[in-house]
């Protein structure tokens, strides 16, 4: 008999991670499968999770057991849109206060282009910053 998991009651109750996407479609976890792979990263085995407007999603990174696995050195900001609506959704995992501004002007004026792609496709990048690391 296995264990029962530890209610998350910050979790449970929105309190931490609330308002985010699920994703449990087979082939949309495939599509976020293609942007990990695209960024080095192993593909997840959950068959649903959550995401943030970035493509953050809290149990992907407890799978990869890095909360920065798409914020490397806490810099370059990588993102992953699978649908058009991730736009409404907060950034909940970012180094930087300008991340969730950044991906809502990406999104909004680029609207028509990411409607039109994310019909078969995922889109994922990496915003660009010339800081290769930052130090304390």
């Amino acid at each position: 008999m296995s264990p029962a998991k530890k209610p998350d009651l910050l979790r449970d109750n929105e309190l931490i991670y609330g308002r985010l996407l699920t994703v449990d479609e087979p082939h949309l976890i495939q599509r976020y499968n293609k942007a990990l792979a695209a960024f080095g990263l192993k593909p997840t085995k959950l068959k649903s999770f959550q995401i943030d407007r970035t493509g953050f999603s809290p149990e992907v990174a407890e799978e990869c057991d890095d909360y920065d696995y798409l914020d490397p050195n806490e810099v370059n900001r990588r993102f992953i849109i699978l649908t058009p609506s991730q736009i409404d959704l907060p950034v909940v995992h970012t180094a930087f206060s300008n991340t969730s501004q950044l991906m809502f002007e990406f999104m909004s004026r680029n609207r028509r282009a990411i409607d039109a792609l994310t019909i078969k496709d995922v889109i994922y990048g990496e915003i660009e910053d010339s800081i290769p690391k930052v130090n304390d």
